[in-house]
Order: C-alpha cells, then sequence, then structure tokens
C-alpha cells in the first residue's frame, strides 16, 4: 500500500470510528436525539410510552431481528456540497430511528433523515410528499390526487414547516396504509459552520389505520424537536 493510500485509510478508519454523532440514542425518558442531525423526539406522553417502544440505534441487538435498525458507516453528505468526501465518512442507523407498536407486531413508525445538497435548497416540500406518495401509489395515479386533497399543512415549533399525508398502498405483496410526516430542517448549520437542508420524515406502517394510531402519528409529529444549529462536536468527532 502507498504512503497516500495508507493515509486515506487511517483517516476513513479514525473518522469511522470516532464519529457516532449521527446514530443518536434513546435515553431512560424516552426521548431519542441526535446531535449530528439536531433533532429529539419524546416517544413519552399522553400514553405514547405504553403503545410504542423507540429502539436504541446503539443497543441494536436488543431490537426483535425482523425489525433490527441497520448500522452503517459510509459518507453522507454532511456540507451539502453534493459531494461525498473521506472526512465525511460516518456511523449512522437507516433508519435513523424505528418505534415498534406495543400492542401489534405489524405496526411501527421509522424516522429518517435526508440530507439535499445545492442542486435541491430551494425545491418546495409539496413536491417532495408528492414524490413519495407516487412512489408509494405506483401507477394509481387517483390515490395521489385524493392523498394530496387530504394532506395537512402545518408549522411545527421553531416555524418548521411540515405536510402530513396518507395513503394505501401494497409493500412486498400485503396490503399497507402508510401515513406519513415531512418536516422541512432548512439551512441547519453544521459542522464547520456549513449550512444544509434536510428533510426529517416520521412514517407509521400500518395494516390498517385507525383513529387512535392517526393521533399517535401526530402527537409524534408535535414532539419532534428540530434545531438551527446541529450539537456541538466532541473533539473526536471534529473533521
Amino acid at each position: 500500500m502507498s504512503p497516500r493510500h495508507l493515509v486515506a485509510f487511517a483517516l476513513w478508519a479514525l473518522v469511522g470510528c470516532a464519529n457516532v454523532r449521527y446514530l443518536g440514542s434513546v435515553g431512560r425518558d424516552g426521548v431519542y436525539s441526535n446531535r449530528g442531525y439536531g433533532l429529539a423526539l419524546r416517544v413519552a406522553g399522553e400514553g405514547l410510552e405504553e403503545r410504542w417502544r423507540p429502539l436504541d440505534p446503539l443497543n441494536p441487538d436488543d431490537a426483535p431481528a425482523l425489525w433490527r435498525p441497520k448500522i452503517v458507516d459510509r459518507p453522507l453528505d454532511l456540507d451539502g456540497d453534493d459531494y461525498f468526501h473521506v472526512s465525511e465518512q460516518t456511523r449512522f442507523a437507516e433508519p435513523t430511528l424505528r418505534i415498534l407498536s406495543r400492542t401489534s407486531s405489524v405496526v411501527r413508525v421509522d424516522l429518517t433523515v435526508q440530507i439535499f445538497g445545492k442542486k435541491h435548497a430551494m425545491s418546495p416540500l409539496d413536491a417532495f410528499i408528492a414524490l413519495d406518495l407516487k412512489r408509494l401509489a405506483g401507477t394509481s395515479s387517483a390515490a395521489v390526487d385524493k392523498s394530496i386533497a387530504k394532506m395537512q399543512r402545518k408549522t411545527l415549533r421553531g416555524g418548521f414547516e411540515a405536510r402530513i399525508a396518507e395513503i394505501a398502498t401494497t409493500i412486498e405483496g400485503r396490503p399497507q396504509v402508510v401515513r406519513m410526516a415531512l418536516v422541512d430542517q432548512a439551512e441547519l448549520v453544521v459542522e464547520e459552520k456549513f449550512k444544509r437542508r434536510q428533510l426529517v420524515r416520521l412514517w407509521m406502517y400500518a395494516p390498517q389505520m385507525t383513529d387512535l394510531l392517526r393521533q399517535d402519528h401526530n402527537r409524534l409529529v408535535e414532539r419532534l424537536l428540530l434545531a438551527a444549529k446541529g450539537g456541538p462536536e466532541s473533539v473526536q468527532e471534529v473533521w
């Protein structure tokens, strides 16, 4: 291995091992926090803790094998420049957070975060949720139109714009109803004082959507706390 490749490999190993700020963790109070993405979600209050169980990404082996989040090490576009650099090698979970129903083995909520580069910095939020609905609906344009007509528009704490929609679809051959919330976390100040845009999504999957499930989804959306700036880096996490 040449000296140049050796240095690159050492840098990759150092960053990959040290940087766990994008994994996040679940505290004893049921609050999931992620310093890298600058967000927190409280899975508690109004009976949520009795009906839902957040899986801690720091302890993936505690989750049922079928629903275990995948822990990966690969670059994220942390500075939002549309390129992946070796210094952006990051450990994170897919999905970012998974929340399992305590009363049903087939109902879950997934929290995901999508980082956008400059090319999509100004794309409207409605366009993103329309694309998600079309992807889920397949060839059923009528289902998409119906979902968009009933879509809710909200402004969350901190002034973050959100869209909530629901659609019936088929996933892996099984009927599913997907209720989704898209939240625009624009101009988040991150490492090295870069600014980037993120879309935070809360997906609820259920064979049938009940009023209680819709209410719980709304409760989770209301408990989503987004920051204007990512959490401070430790010494090991500085680029």
